[in-house]
This record gives structure tokens, C-alpha cells and sequence, in this order.
């Protein structure tokens, strides 16, 4: 049952990001949905994400958002996985395109704050975690044809389970993306993330590059992503991992 739900929402969001914008729906696509495969004990790893507008359309104002990050045993024989499921609600203001007048906000992509941020594994039990987060984000970035900035996200608790009581010590306080991208006309042809946080002792660090495969017209990219430190699996908050995914990005 668990396996025929994972799929439903991954081919219903595969729609929704393939053809969402495009019709200008409610629902669209919010952070990264990917599908790789990694050479760690979690071989397979996949994220649906989607934002929906609460009060006010087009991707600002106030929305609900869902990501769902999975690890999947598969190639060890070990049929079993773990989730960190998040959902959130947060205000929303994008450059240009926004309940100000669609003022200009110059380097300004967008910012958006959040009361209410939930991350758990969705299970009770030993392997049960959870955090509830208030943070606020923004994103600058500066060139159009080729594309560098930064995405600033800030962070505080204010609940914990009593499974995860020291997560902050690893997770830390704050996530830092810096990117660049360079685009064909607006799609990105090539795109490169770092990204950090965490504490100086147990943080975490993650290299990201996507690349067309094919054509611009082609909507999956190529995508490989390597991982080292703490926190990323709820589950294993607290346990040290370093791991290299290669697949698909949509």
C-alpha cells in the first residue's frame, strides 16, 4: 500500500510540474523533485515538492507547501524506507509579481517567511523524529543569460520530539544555497548549487549540478548530487553520511 501511494503522488506531481505552469494551476512546483540513485546503504533516493496558493494566486501571498524526501533500500534486498515528510504554510513576495503592485524589488527574487514548518519521519516508535521550525528566506541573485546568487534561509524551534532532543546541534540554525545558473532564453541549460548549514563541528554541505540531456525542450535533466554530514535523514540525524546520487531532476 505504502509503495502504490509513493507512486501516485510522484506521477501526480510529475503532471503537475510537466504541465502545472504552463495552464497557470493552483498547484505547482516548489523545491527540487528528483528521482537518483546513490552508491550508499540508501541506494535510491527520490523528493516530490509542490506549493499550492492559499489566498492569493500566482506564487505569492500566502501558500501551503509539501516536499517529501525518501530513501529507498533496494539494492541490498532490504525493502524498506525512510521519509522526512514537511509541511508548511508561508507568506510569499516575488519580484515583479507580487500583492505590492508588482513592485520591483531590484536584486530581491523573492522572500518569504513561514509560522509553521513540520519535519517528521512519520512513524512512531524508535525511529519516530520531528522539529517544528518559524524561519524566514530570501533569494538575490544578479544576471540573466548567466545567473549567480545566494538563498538565505534562518531558522528557530520551537518543538522538538524527545526522540531528537540535541537536533539543533546538528542542523544547526541557518541553510546557505549558493548557486549559478546560464540559461538558454529562461531555461537553465547548466545550474550549480552549494549549499550548507548545520554548526561548525556537525554541519553538512551539498554540491548539486543539473544539466539539460537532450535539448531545452526537454523537461527531465540530468542531475548529481553528493552529500556529507549530519542531518539530512531525520532518522539518522546524528550519524555522520557521505553520499553521491546520479538521475533525474524534473
Amino acid at each position: 500500500m505504502k509503495k502504490i501511494l509513493f507512486c501516485f503522488i510522484f506521477l501526480f506531481s510529475i503532471i503537475t510540474i510537466l504541465y502545472g505552469e504552463e495552464y497557470q494551476e493552483p498547484i505547482s512546483k516548489y523545491k527540487q523533485n528528483y528521482f537518483i540513485f546513490g552508491n550508499s546503504e540508501d541506494q535510491t533516493k527520490f523528493q516530490l515538492s509542490l506549493k499550492a496558493d492559499i489566498i492569493y494566486p500566482f506564487n505569492t501571498g500566502i501558500l501551503f507547501g509539501y516536499t517529501q524526501t525518501t530513501w529507498w533500500k533496494v539494492y541490498n534486498g532490504a525493502d524498506t524506507m525512510s521519509s522526512n515528510y514537511q509541511p508548511e504554510v508561508f507568506f510569499r513576495v516575488e519580484n515583479k509579481k507580487n500583492i505590492f503592485g508588482n513592485a520591483d524589488l531590484g536584486y530581491i527574487d523573492y522572500f518569504q517567511i513561514s509560522p509553521f514548518y513540520h519535519c517528521s519521519t512519520g512513524v512512531e516508535g524508535i525511529d519516530h523524529r520531528s522539529i517544528n521550525l518559524y524561519y524566514a528566506q530570501i533569494q538575490m541573485s544578479i544576471g540573466e543569460r548567466f545567473n549567480i546568487g545566494d538563498n538565505l534561509k534562518v531558522f528557530g524551534y520551537y518543538n522538538k520530539s524527545s526522540q531528537n532532543p540535541d537536533i539543533e546541534k546538528y542542523k544547526g540554525y541557518y541553510e546557505n544555497d549558493i548557486f549559478a545558473k546560464i540559461f538558454s532564453s529562461v531555461v537553465p541549460l547548466i545550474e550549480f548549487h552549494f549549499k550548507h548549514g548545520g554548526t561548525l563541528n556537525k554541519g553538512w554541505l551539498v554540491c548539486e549540478l543539473q544539466t539539460v540531456l537532450f535539448s531545452d525542450k526537454f523537461q527531465p535533466k540530468l542531475f548529481f548530487q553528493y552529500f556529507y554530514g549530519y542531518g539530512e535523514n531525520m532518522v539518522f540525524y546524528n550519524k555522520k553520511d557521505k553520499s553521491f546520487y546520479i538521475g533525474l531532476i524534473f
